[in-house]
């Protein structure tokens, strides 16, 4: 349905579209001239004019007290690539409790044609619901004939029987935001902590009794609406190398920490660390678990005694591998078991509670002390140390003490060594929960994993641009998990790389130790390669195209630490076999770096009738402070410069 709005009226009404004001009118379907000609700071891709929040409290007679979450969002497009703002999620959760639900939605486009505003809008039927996990849901839309200059805007409203946790709120989007403000009227039979991340001031807050009385059990008392204004957003710019956009990006949250009970008494929640610990130790899914695993554990020795033969560390190890080949993560995060040890090990499947309780269980029976480490995964915003914000705590691991050295563990991934923690558990502190103390854990990996290339360039063709060309890549640990994750063991997906990256054709190829945790991943090929010649000169790059050749670090300032994950060691090796009648000119300039944090070394030379390149890019650590991101930025730069840079041979002087 498309309706027109008269240019010269609103031109009139408004005066000049350079007096834009700050109490323009910030109601979904108000939409006026001023809001096509505002200035997009930073000419940035797009704008959030305003995005309001509002949660309410109503009585539902079924469910009892339900949450009534509004939000409003308007929005400026600025490019092509803002278009991209078109496209929204919705998360929604379905648990014990039943369903949130969106049941009031509307979104409109708006463009100027032939001196009108022409509208555009979609209702809840163009709403499309998609199944994440068993709980949780994301209900999409895309707004029409979005394009550059376009001012988009929606507004819905979700049900939520789930009081325990208000909606967060982010004031920051990826893109700068004008206005953001998030309201909360607040019924007196709950009480809400709230924290805040990233916001040293906002930029106004209010609180006001509201006219009317909230009526329970006899009384009336008073509603109190608490606003919360951020003004003049930037964008939050997520480049790579960062745990997760959640853990910076300035956002308001709150969690229940007391309510009134129907007869008048105040009960506490789960409001600090020391109520939740006792809570977990006491629940049959978390504390008492373990103890089940563990008396489970004699059936399972019965069937495999293997298990329990050799010394105490082999048996660990053993267990720990035994766990992980028969029993299947299921992906779903969690730190309480809901199925039995039984029903896991008849089933070969659970969640990561299921799966690393079991396996504690194993190693209780035999003498080994186990004790459970919660922790929020990469991605989920890091665990909030000060209060148990119950939504940053999804996943529990292990730490395991073999003979006096601890380890951590965690069961779910079969392509990693034993004592090697998947991507998803290195995300900063995990809390151990002991059977009496407690204490917080850096959670991550020790070892440092390595991404070895080894190029040989020979019987290079002048006159048809061509030359043989070898390779093999060599990883282990994380790095090799993560190419395994990439390629599947599909050999044409790895064979498709090669090709993209600078191999013409392939004459022979082989990938080994897909299955081996303790070898290195392997990945070996020979074929052709195409080169360049110009005059009497020869240009080969002696990488091919196997690395990005692009920079991550692309901001002029960064304010949150570089996250690598863990430690790494990339070589790399490339040796051209020069051809009769030419001679070496130059290559990649040789440069060392090294300090306590990172090496780089970068060695061009020339022996005989050889050249080689040779880098060794050394990252020591997991994590860097934002003060080392201009370092960091210079030295990947010469690491681009040696990947990138070609070698040039020319063609001999007769003597």
């Amino acid at each position: 349905m498309k309706t027109l709005f008269n240019l010269f009226f609103l031109l009139i009404f408004f005066g000049s579209i350079n007096s834009y004001c700050q109490d323009i009118t910030m109601e979904y379907g108000k939409v006026n001239l001023l809001d096509f000609n505002i200035t997009i700071p930073n000419n940035d891709d797009a704008y959030v004019l305003f995005d309001k929040g509002e949660v309410k409290f109503s009585y539902n007679e079924r469910k009892g007290y339900v949450v009534i979450f509004t939000k409003t969002k308007r929005i400026l497009i600025g490019s092509d690539k803002g278009m991209e703002q078109a496209e929204v999620e919705v998360p929604l959760y379905h648990g014990s409790n039943g369903p949130e639900a969106i049941y009031s939605f509307e979104a409109c486009s708006y463009n100027i044609e032939n001196s009108a505003i022409v509208t555009e809008k979609i209702g809840k039927k163009d709403l499309l619901e998609e199944k994440l996990t068993e709980k949780h849901y994301i209900n999409k839309f895309t707004l029409p004939k979005v394009k550059k200059g376009t001012v988009i805007e929606y507004t819905y409203k979700i049900e939520s029987p789930y009081i325990f946790q208000l909606p967060e709120w982010r004031f920051q989007d990826r893109i700068p935001t004008k206005f953001s403000q998030y309201t909360i009227s607040m019924i007196p039979i709950y009480s809400y902590i709230y924290t805040t991340q990233g916001i040293s001031k906002f930029s106004s807050t209010k609180q006001k009794i509201l006219n009317g009385k909230f009526p329970y059990h006899g009384k009336n008392y008073d509603v109190i609406k608490y606003e919360f204004v951020m003004e003049n957003t930037i964008g939050f710019k997520d480049e790579k190398f960062i745990s997760s956009r959640s853990d910076y990006i300035q956002q308001l949250q709150f969690q229940l920490s007391e309510y009134q009970s129907s007869t008048g008494s105040i009960v506490k929640v789960l409001n600090t660390y020391e109520k939740y610990i006792d809570e977990l130790r006491k629940d049959a899914r978390f504390g008492k678990y373990i103890k089940k695993s563990t008396s489970f554990a004699k059936k399972v020795f019965e069937e495999h005694p293997e298990l329990i033969e050799g010394t105490k560390q082999e048996q660990v190890e053993k267990m720990i591998r035994f766990v992980k080949d028969e029993l299947n993560f299921n992906k779903i995060g969690s730190i309480l078991a809901d199925a039995s040890p039984k029903k896991v090990y008849e089933d070969k499947e659970g969640n990561i509670a299921e799966i690393n309780f079991f396996l504690g269980g194993l190693l209780n029976a035999i003498g080994v002390e186990v004790e459970p480490v919660i922790l929020s995964t990469r991605g989920n915003g890091k665990i909030n140390k000060k209060y148990p914000f119950q939504d940053r705590i999804n996943y529990v691991i292990l730490l395991i003490n073999i003979d006096g050295r601890k380890e951590l563990v965690d069961a779910s991934e079969p392509l990693l060594d034993n004592f090697v923690l998947p991507i998803r558990c290195n995300n900063g502190d995990g809390l151990v929960i002991g059977a009496e103390t407690t204490g917080w854990v850096k959670v991550g990996n020790k070892s440092t994993s390595l991404n070895s290339t080894i190029v040989m360039i020979n019987a290079i063709d002048v006159e048809n641009k061509v030359a043989n060309v070898s390779y093999v890549n060599n990883t282990n640990k994380l790095e090799a998990y993560k190419e395994k994750l990439k390629f599947e063991n599909n050999n044409d997906l790895i064979k498709k790389k090669l090709i993209d990256r600078g191999f013409k054709s392939l004459d022979k190829f082989k990938s080994q130790n897909y299955d081996s945790y303790i070898r290195n991943y392997r990945i070996a090929a020979s074929g052709a390669t195409e080169i360049e010649t110009f005059q009497e000169h020869v240009v080969i790059l002696p990488f091919l195209k196997i690395y990005d050749d692009e920079n991550p670090f692309t901001q002029h300032i960064r304010t949150y630490p570089i996250d690598f994950v863990n430690a790494v060691t990339n070589y790399g090796k490339s040796t051209i076999v020069i051809p009769e009648g030419y001679e070496f000119v130059e290559g990649p300039k040789s440069y060392s770096l090294k300090n306590y944090s990172l090496d780089v070394i970068i060695d061009t030379k020339l022996e005989n009738d050889k050249v080689s390149v040779e880098f060794k890019f050394n990252i020591k650590k997991a994590m860097f402070a934002p003060e080392d991101y201009f370092m960091i930025k210079k030295v990947y730069d010469k690491y681009l410069e040696c990947i990138t840079t070609p070698v040039v041979l020319k063609k001999s002087v007769e003597q």
